[in-house]
């Protein structure tokens, strides 16, 4: 088909350019997909991915499949089994811990008071004879010197050794206190430890160390850029419009140089190219004595449907007038 000269081309399809698009970066994505589904091997193991159809919009699927050695196969099988029968233990402390918490601490206040008065109880069994022989002691030594009884002489030597025996009975006290303060945390400690075994044993049971699959190593993503179809599209409509426009303006500039020569007879190496817009036929040419080609039309053909715009020159030769082409 002749191309019109001057004519502006068809704007593109947005939808044409649209799907044109999508199609570009559904290829792109699909080939990044492609270059960062790289399988690996190891000692250990393989992770090998493999296409696995498409899904509803068409989109390609994949998988990726791990197969061990088996060395290491069986020895994830192992902890596998250990790891259920430990659960199976577990269910039934869980059973034991409700128990125990739900059991009732011992009465550590009458744990201790037992504690203090067992002690208190074994001083005294001293204390009684030893102070049962000092007071037998003291009351001959006052009648062998002449001291009777109820007199201040006498009443100062039982004052002092009732002091002595209170403050021997005073120690004796306080070391018992004492001491039953220290059963009583040291049954409070005991209790507390019977109570957070079961627990104690259930966290130690989780806390086993699990056999991991092996570790693959990452591969280096790589993607490539999706093309800008829409922009290229785009970028040529413009370039084509800016050409058309360019050759117009060009062509019909020339009338500002008046009368152009353009005799068939001048010319040499002929060629058309298009039509303007109003039908004219436009051709790319040389002067006979000129080797630079340019674009115009000829007078010939001017003269057919516009014979206001040709001239004849003093030679002989037409020339048109392009300031009055339509």
């Amino acid at each position: 088909m002749e191309k019109q000269l001057g004519k502006a081309p068809s704007p593109p399809d947005p939808y044409q350019t649209a799907a044109a698009q999508t199609q570009s970066n559904k290829e792109t994505a699909q080939y990044n997909a492609a270059l960062n589904r790289v399988s690996t091997y190891t000692p250990y193991g393989d992770l090998v991915y493999s296409s696995n159809g498409t899904d509803a919009s068409g989109a390609p699927n994949y998988r990726a499949d791990v197969s061990l050695t088996p060395q290491t196969q069986d020895q994830l099988s192992t902890q596998q089994a250990q790891n259920t029968a430990i659960a199976h233990l577990g269910l039934g402390l869980t059973d034991q811990i409700g128990s125990t918490i739900n059991s009732p601490m011992p009465d550590i206040a009458a744990s201790g008071k037992a504690a203090q008065d067992a002690y208190y109880a074994k001083e005294a069994s001293y204390l009684d004879p030893q102070y049962g022989n000092l007071q037998n002691d003291l009351n001959a030594s006052l009648a062998n010197k002449g001291v009777i009884e109820g007199t201040d002489a006498w009443n100062r030597a039982q004052e002092e050794l009732g002091r002595q025996r209170t403050q021997a009975y005073g120690v004796a006290q306080n070391t018992a206190i004492q001491n039953g303060q220290t059963s009583q945390a040291q049954a409070l400690a005991n209790a507390l430890t019977i109570k957070n075994q079961p627990l104690n044993q259930l966290s130690a049971l989780r806390s086993g160390t699990q056999i991991q699959n092996p570790t693959f190593p990452t591969v280096p993503g790589s993607n490539a850029n999706s093309t800008d179809v829409a922009g290229l599209v785009n970028q040529n409509y413009q370039s084509q419009v800016a050409n058309s426009n360019n050759l117009m303006n060009g062509l019909f500039s020339l009338g500002s140089a008046a009368l152009i020569a353009s005799d068939r007879r001048l010319k040499r190496d002929i060629r058309r190219i298009g039509r303007s817009r109003s039908g004219l036929p436009i051709y790319r040419y040389r002067y006979r004595t000129d080797p630079t080609w340019r674009v115009g039309v000829m007078a010939q053909d001017v003269r057919k449907v516009q014979p206001g715009a040709v001239f004849t020159m003093p030679s002989g030769f037409m020339a048109v007038n392009y300031a009055a082409l339509v």
